[in-house]
């Protein structure tokens, strides 16, 4: 399916299927839809969305990759996969884009959100053996379900160009042996991340990282390195409100006020003289 002219729904029209058959499926036209989206179709055959306005998903399933663009907030009310090493990607110029349902990119195929707004995950984004970047213009949330999840070399991104990126307590990212960062302009509240041996580096760049967890499981996990980079503080004292870690070894910084509060499962390798405050258990 392609076009030659926009679609233009009335006000609250209802959902829109589109069947791609073993064909792409191509909507890159000044669309505005008003009713949820879905799609299809199969073989290695991509599926590209369009919308000038918001956008809604319903249940899409591609051959190949996903592409949606928008000029406003991006929802979803379905899930998204793909097939044959297909990618996804939501983006807009303007708005909001929240994620309610699970986005699975297949093989190397990688997963990309890039909100002008406010990126809020709430399912679980995946992909076989891709990298997952996620960038929030205003910040970028993850509910309890909204795990990110990369296998095999596979890295994990996440960027909050102003505000804070917010992990809720549940919340993990893991990679097979792919490397992670997490960098906020200012803070950054950590639920879990785990990778193998690969390189953790999380900044806050002109605020803290503190613990949202209840239990003193570990907030990080590597048998490499560690980076920790904050203005503001690197954890607190008193009970949970260390950062734990079961890694290798650990470069903190922090750069204004506050202090570094770190409790590691195993023995640690300090990596840089700025570490100020370090408790091993």
């Amino acid at each position: 399916i392609t076009q030659s002219g926009a679609i233009t729904q009335t006000a609250a029209a209802g959902t829109v299927p589109f069947n791609g058959g073993a064909g792409v499926l191509t909507l890159t036209q000044a669309n505005d839809f008003t009713g949820s989206v879905a799609a299809s179709n199969s073989g290695a055959n991509a599926v590209q969305i369009t919308d000038t306005n918001a956008i809604d998903l319903a249940a899409i399933t591609a051959g190949s990759s996903l592409t949606v663009s928008a000029g406003g907030a991006i929802t979803t009310s379905g899930n998204a996969s793909t097939s044959n090493n297909g990618s996804i990607s939501l983006s807009n110029t303007a708005g909001n884009i929240t994620v309610s349902n699970t986005m699975t990119a297949n093989g190397s195929g990688g997963v990309t959100f890039n909100a002008a707004g406010l990126l809020t995950v709430n399912a679980a984004a995946s992909s076989t053996s891709g990298n997952l970047n996620l960038t929030g213009g205003t910040g970028v949330t993850f509910g309890v379900n909204g795990d990110l999840t990369s296998g095999t070399t596979g890295t994990i991104g996440v960027t909050a160009t102003a505000n804070n990126i917010t992990m809720a307590d549940g919340t993990v990212f893991t990679t097979g042996s792919g490397a992670v960062s997490l960098t906020a302009a200012n803070n950054v509240v950590l639920g879990q991340v785990n990778t193998i041996s690969s390189a953790i580096d999380v900044t806050a760049t002109a605020g803290a990282i503190t613990d949202t967890t209840a239990a003193e499981t570990p907030n990080i996990i590597t048998s490499g390195l560690a980076t920790l980079a904050a203005a503001l503080g690197i954890g607190s004292a008193g009970g949970v409100a260390d950062i734990n870690t079961s890694i290798g070894t650990l470069v903190a910084t922090n750069s204004t006020s506050g202090d570094i509060n770190v409790t590691n499962a195993t023995n640690l390798i300090i990596g840089c003289t700025w570490v100020r405050r370090l408790r091993d258990n």
